[in-house]
């Protein structure tokens, strides 16, 4: 089956395009948060293809399923706190497996984390 174009309505960054692909291959060129890996995403979605989220959401699984002594996960967000709640929410972790890190500014240039 060849598809000639896809159209993506209100997808993260997309609000309205339609796409059109060549017979042979098509390169997506933009700026950075242009869409390209929306695009991608959509198209990959609609064909019932892998994703990188659903990769890396098995590759975090057996990560974690597999540690034989001890575990750290280090979880970047903008706002701790409510990461903190959605981990509890989803079971991941117990309330006292998790810490939230502060950044504290230092004399010496070197940045200290506070727990």
């Amino acid at each position: 089956m060849l598809i000639k174009f896809f159209e993506i309505a209100n997808f993260r960054k997309l609000l309205s395009v339609r796409v059109d692909l060549s017979e042979k291959q098509t390169l997506f060129v933009g700026a950075n948060n242009s869409g390209k890996s929306s695009a991608m995403l959509a198209l990959n979605e609609v064909a019932g293809k892998d994703t990188s989220i659903d990769r890396t959401r098995r590759l975090f699984y057996v990560t974690c399923s597999r540690a034989e002594e001890s575990l750290a996960v280090i979880y970047y967000s903008d706002d701790p706190t409510a990461a903190r709640t959605a981990v509890l929410e989803q079971g991941w972790f117990a309330e006292e497996e998790i810490e939230i890190l502060t950044a504290c500014p230092s004399s010496n240039g070197l940045r200290q984390m506070a727990v």
